[in-house]
């Protein structure tokens, strides 16, 4: 059997974990988000947020065109829950980091914005966005 038939290439969970840990790195050294390559991440990390501000996370299973006439095999008549460990890890990153959800997204929107714009970090915002981070990746583990 392949490796590659292995893993999981739809792990959301140690995508976002990753997202968070260049985030981090990013919050660390603000010049190195002027790459465009960091884009991705940071881009990918607010559209989190926002998932999480709205509660839009979905259970939809997307199937390819040519799928739709077959029957539907086994695996896609589970009800994915694959947002549910990345929602609990968001909550525990706002509980040990910010005083609430709200102030959370705004103050992490907020410094992903001003990385994107500026490749800068106002001082008071590094502490509180770099725990956050931690907590969040922390928690996916």
């Amino acid at each position: 059997m392949s490796i590659v038939a292995e893993l999981d290439f739809n792990d959301n969970a140690t995508q976002y974990k990753r997202f968070a840990f260049l985030t981090r790195e990013y919050v660390e050294d603000p010049k190195s988000a002027k790459e465009d390559i960091a884009k991705i991440p940071l881009e990918n990390f607010f559209r989190l947020l926002e998932m999480y501000r709205y509660n839009a996370f979905t259970n939809n299973v997307h199937r390819g065109v040519l799928d739709f006439d077959s029957e539907m095999p086994s695996y896609f008549n589970k009800k994915p829950v694959w947002h549910e460990p990345i929602k609990a890890a968001l909550e525990t990153a706002v509980s040990e980091a910010y005083e609430s959800k709200e102030v959370a997204i705004k103050e992490m929107e907020d410094v992903l914005r001003q990385l994107v714009r500026t490749a800068t970090l106002d001082g008071p915002k590094v502490q509180p966005a770099k725990l956050f981070l931690n907590k969040f990746i922390q928690a996916l583990e």
